[in-house]
């Protein structure tokens, strides 16, 4: 094992059920590392669904018209490196292994506890302020009050959407959780929010603040999801030209651009179609859904499928139930992954009988795979991000 590898390990054994929300540790070691983030000017974006989608069309956008600009987001589907780039160009494990190296020591000398997830994110804007980036795009974690990237402040906040997630840390109602995402809007920064953002602690919360807001434009209620990502972004790119100019062909390409696993489509692969989609809560999979029938009208939909750990399961297979054929029932190794028993007594519950609980990843993919190509039907992989990156590498996806 190298050295690369070695630290690597040693960040993925911080991964705790025990999150501690609380900002004052990464305050204190960024100041000790000299203030990273207040090297770039940033775009905070924080939301249920859409914000990675969100933060890459914007970053593209950027690039594109000529800046230097740096994209942070999360989790990860392939590679570690892919939650750090600029300019479209992940960050090198040569620079992973530097910089964790140094937080690490700082973090040793000052005795501070800090998680996976601040560690990523003090790397990420050690990386940025080092290669000396105009903007840096950064999608929170989970929240955005007590979320490590809030130590930033931005030139513009923007809030994708609200809807029942993570209840067991951010809140079991709207409110709870908009009050929690609300927490990125900064004292007389712009927010722009997208329509299933256009809640009243969020406009609460920008009145407070003195902050101009600005809301996305309306799309078709039939329409693809992404398309409110796009106008949620192209709204936000509209504020960020008030002041910084943009090139009309780099924002029109930009707002096509979709993150891998964002309803993505290989037709290479044996069955009429294998869609790859992050869906993990019931907002993302009724809009899964809605892609579905969009794109794919009257087709057989077989699914493999995996979850995660404090999720509404029952929910969202309830609403699985409505438009699959036959699910294939999975687990990644993840401790974060729902284990397959788990789903079998919820599939029980709402009485859908039409599933099957696979060994592992491989036999799932194979044994759906074939069954598909069989019986004409779409190959739907959804429910975690977790499962995504096996289920690629067994397809030898790239």
């Amino acid at each position: 094992m190298n050295e690369y590898q070695k630290l690597k390990g040693k960040l993925f054994s911080l991964f705790s059920n025990k999150i501690k929300c609380r900002l004052e540790n990464i305050f204190s070691i960024s100041q000790h590392l000299n203030n990273p983030h207040i090297d770039f000017k940033s775009i905070h974006v924080a939301g249920t669904n859409g914000k990675g989608s969100v933060a890459t069309k914007i970053a593209k956008a950027l690039s594109l018209s000529g800046y230097k600009t740096a994209l942070y987001t999360s989790p990860h589907i392939t590679s570690y490196e892919e939650r750090i780039s600029i300019d479209g160009k992940l960050i090198s494990k040569k620079d992973v292994k530097v910089l964790l190296k140094k937080i690490f020591k700082f973090r040793k000398k000052l005795k501070i506890y800090l998680s996976f997830f601040e560690i990523t994110t003090l790397l990420a804007f050690l990386y940025f302020s080092k290669k000396k980036v105009d903007f840096a795009i950064i999608e929170t974690g989970l929240g955005g009050r007590l979320d490590a990237t809030n130590i930033i402040t931005p030139i513009l906040s923007i809030i994708t959407s609200i809807s029942l997630d993570h209840t067991n840390i951010l809140g079991d109602t709207i409110d709870l959780i908009a009050f929690e995402k609300a927490g990125i809007i900064k004292p007389k920064i712009p927010v722009v929010i997208g329509r299933k953002a256009n809640v009243e602690p969020i406009i609460k919360k920008a009145k407070k603040s003195k902050s101009q807001l600005y809301i996305s434009e309306k799309i078709k209620i039939n329409a693809f999801y992404d398309d409110e990502n796009a106008s949620i972004a192209l709204r936000a790119l509209e504020v960020f030209s008030l002041k910084y100019p943009l090139k009309k062909s780099a924002i029109k390409k930009a707002l096509k651009i979709r993150p891998q696993a964002r309803f993505e489509i290989f037709k290479t692969f044996g069955p009429k179609a294998i869609i790859f989609d992050v869906a993990h809560n019931l907002d993302g999979f009724i809009e899964l859904k809605k892609a579905l029938k969009l794109f794919f009208p009257n087709k057989k939909v077989r699914v493999v499928f995996g979850f995660s750990k404090q999720k509404d399961t029952l929910s969202c297979l309830k609403l699985l139930k409505t438009f699959s054929s036959f699910i294939h029932v999975t687990e990644a190794k993840s401790f974060k992954s729902l284990p397959k028993e788990e789903i079998k007594k919820a599939l029980l519950k709402i009485n859908f009988k039409k599933y099957k609980i696979e060994k592992n990843i491989s036999a799932a993919i194979l044994d759906a795979k074939n069954l598909a190509i069989k019986n004409k039907e779409i190959l739907l992989i959804c429910g975690s991000f977790y499962i995504l990156d096996e289920i690629k590498k067994q397809l030898k996806i790239k």
